[in-house]
């Protein structure tokens, strides 16, 4: 419920809302590791309005009303459509407080970028070049990746992340991911949301890894070029280890999910995801059978193989709407 403290409004057009946690708050106190970004809102009037409670929704243009998400990587805008954080008043501009726990508000102008804006981007990462010519483009992507995945309404993080928490049972504090691909730790985000909080990351762009770096999220980042050989950490050293985003045609080759196995600790987790798209169909028939290969040689058992509709936005000429993706989620066995 909203308290009765008279609501602030923020008169604009494009609105760019970001909150970073810097104190520790237990999963569902008032805003529990929270960062997100709106973009192209297209609404004269904005509320914020304070409560104790976040619940997810979206901002209608012209609608007073305004309505939280737990992380730029849920409900994302759509043309016209904006989300933004119900954030608590304070008295010292640019601070709020919620149950003890101190969150920085920047609100400034964002970037009014649309889907035709980053379709090159998107379809870029997708192609089939070499190794050097995929890193040179992620290293020159970094600077605009999480303001391009936010347009295209990338949900890969945060249903990977759900899928891990809804099965894992240890001590979410103590156990050690490894998010291989990490990007710009869009999934440590997410996971960190829900009670994870020891991260390495591994990937092949040193810009994306620099971006990472300043989120202060991982306890070690490690440059790899995935597919090149075995990845540059001790093989049964992690609770959990995910790779979402890079198992894909044009990015990583199949055979990398066995070294995601063996880097994991017997009992641990393994969670992938890729697309179901038809520009990925053979990939992900390719990436199947291996998976279930794996489970016949009696590495790992399937846990959880989630399907999803409304994956990311679609980006091709032939598609619209919505494309398909899928998470999978193994648990790897006794040696």
């Amino acid at each position: 419920m909203l308290d009765e403290r008279p609501e602030k409004t923020v008169r604009c057009i494009y609105l760019l809302l970001a909150v970073r946690d810097v104190a520790d708050a237990a999963p569902g106190e008032g805003f529990v590791g929270v960062e997100f970004a709106v973009g192209a809102v297209d609404v004269e009037t904005l509320s914020i309005h304070s409560e104790k409670q976040n619940p997810p929704g979206r901002v209608l243009p012209g609608d007073a009303s305004v309505l939280g998400v737990p992380s730029r990587d849920l409900l994302l805008p759509h043309p016209g459509v904006g989300v933004l954080h119900r954030v608590p008043e304070s008295k010292e501009p640019g601070l709020s407080q919620t149950n003890g726990a101190t969150h920085q508000v920047c609100i400034m102008a964002a970037t009014t970028k649309t889907l035709e804006n980053v379709k090159a981007n998107i379809l870029s990462a997708h192609k089939s070049t070499t190794l050097a010519e995929k890193m040179d483009f992620y290293n020159s992507w970094a600077e605009n990746y999480d303001q391009d995945v936010a347009v295209l309404e990338y949900r890969a993080p945060s249903l990977a992340a759900n899928c891990v928490s809804s099965h894992f049972s240890g001590d979410r504090g103590a156990a050690v991911v490894l998010d291989v691909a990490c990007g710009t730790g869009l999934v440590a985000k997410q996971m960190k949301r829900l009670g994870f909080g020891h991260f390495v990351g591994i990937d092949g762009s040193e810009a994306m890894l620099e971006s990472t770096r300043e989120s202060g999220l991982y306890q070690d980042l490690k440059q790899c070029m995935l597919g090149e050989g075995p990845l540059p950490v001790q093989c049964g050293s992690f609770d959990v280890v995910v790779i979402v985003g890079a198992l894909s045609n044009g990015h990583v080759p199949v055979g990398v999910v066995r070294e995601l196995c063996k880097c994991t600790k017997p009992g641990g987790y393994v969670c992938m995801t890729t697309r179901r798209n038809q520009d990925n169909v053979e990939y992900k028939e390719a990436l199947e059978r291996e998976l279930k290969q794996m489970e016949a040689d009696g590495l790992w058992t399937c846990v959880e193989v989630s399907e999803v509709e409304d994956w990311e936005r679609a980006v091709s000429d032939h598609e619209d709407g919505y494309i398909p993706g899928v998470v999978y989620l193994y648990k790897r066995l006794q040696i």
